[in-house]
């Protein structure tokens, strides 16, 4: 599964379509790598099925948006032990040249995501519980 294809360039060369997934946050770039798999013969990049391509905020999107057979990977424990992510992730700067020269500000909200969120508060649960276990020995 490539969670973050943009236009599934990093997909190219894969041979088997039956177990490549491709999600990405743009649906341009869905409707991008539709057109590549209608097109495979002329274009020859797309080997890809089109019920495994979709819209997908890997950051921020549920797993109850994934399509069902991927999510049926997902869900199973020894499936998902197969599964491999490719991912090659856009970044995003905060700064510009505006910032840089004193007459702009940095983008806002850059590095809040529910992933975030929720590990913050794995990782605050987890020290409790350590912290906890540690006084009471």
């Amino acid at each position: 599964w490539d969670c973050c294809a943009g236009t599934g360039n990093l997909l190219a060369g894969l041979t088997n379509k039956y177990q490549i997934w491709a999600s990405t946050l743009d649906q341009a770039d869905v409707d991008v790598i539709h057109d590549r798999i209608a097109n495979m013969e002329k274009v020859g990049t797309a080997n890809l099925l089109d019920s495994h391509v979709f819209q997908f905020d890997f950051l921020n999107d549920s797993f109850d948006k994934l399509p069902p057979g991927l999510k049926d990977i997902i869900t199973n424990e020894e499936r998902r032990k197969k599964l491999i992510v490719y991912i090659n992730p856009p970044c995003a700067e905060a700064s510009n040249a505006r910032t840089v020269t004193g007459t702009g500000s940095n983008r806002k909200g850059l590095a809040y995501t529910s992933t975030k969120t929720s590990t913050r508060k794995n990782l605050e649960e987890q020290a409790m519980r350590y912290s906890h276990n540690s006084l009471q020995e």
